[in-house]
């Protein structure tokens, strides 16, 4: 594991973005899985000017959805995607592995779990932290989702501002252990003085499926990246 301090958040962006855009120069068909939240938000939007040939045959993979939002809902991960990802990025439909929350979660994980088996290894994959610890839908528990799963979301989780006073959603449906894991290299992005606590907690814990955003740190080639407000 390598820890990353940068001065700003946009110099975290910029960092993020810049080995998005240098994985692709290098591979194509490199694949992705990409959170949603406005942590990689900046990083995302910074991909298009920096690439040196179109992404076109660059394969996305979602981390993970709200249960209950359909793909149009405007609150969704996919939404987000959309706008942040997929278009500007020029991702074709056929490159692109993304939940569906509107329809039966039993029905996703099972079409997600067979598609993911055809990637393999990710190149690259980009999480957030959340407030509680978790990365994607993986929330703290005694034991977490080695596969692609529904789970119950905590508090912290359902009260994001991409749903909170918007929708009552008790369910997320997120990649588990083993596809975040399996990637190539995992970039874990620290940012904003409201995640000051959390990191602490993570900077000092042991590995714990508590705090499941610790588990990055046995991955052998993992990156946390943060800016000087989350000190």
């Amino acid at each position: 594991m390598q820890l990353v301090q940068l001065t700003t958040q946009d110099d975290v962006a910029a960092h993020v973005a810049q080995q998005i855009a240098e994985t692709i120069t290098k591979k194509e068909t490199a694949s992705f899985i990409l959170a949603s939240g406005g942590t990689p938000t900046k990083a995302f939007d910074m991909v298009p000017s920096m690439l040196s040939q179109p992404a076109s045959k660059a394969k996305v993979i979602k981390l993970d959805e709200w249960v209950g939002l359909s793909k149009s809902n405007e609150n969704s991960c996919e939404q987000y995607l959309a706008e942040h990802v997929v278009k500007p990025w020029g991702i074709t439909p056929e490159n692109y592995i993304a939940f569906d929350g509107g329809v039966a979660p039993e029905t996703e994980v099972e079409r997600i779990q067979n598609a993911m088996a055809a990637v393999q290894s990710p190149d690259l994959c980009i999480i957030g932290l959340g407030m509680n610890g978790h990365i994607g839908f993986i929330e703290p528990n005694d034991g977490l989702p080695v596969n692609v799963s529904k789970v119950d979301l905590h508090a912290a989780s359902q009260s994001h501002p991409m749903v909170s006073g918007k929708h009552d959603v008790k369910f997320g449906i997120s990649l588990g252990l083993q596809e975040i894991m399996s990637a190539k290299k995992v970039i874990l992005m620290v940012t904003g003085e409201h995640k000051k606590e959390i990191f602490d907690k993570l900077l000092k814990s042991k590995i714990t499926t508590s705090l499941p955003a610790s588990l990055v740190k046995i991955h052998p080639n993992a990156e946390i990246v943060f800016s000087a407000d989350v000190l």
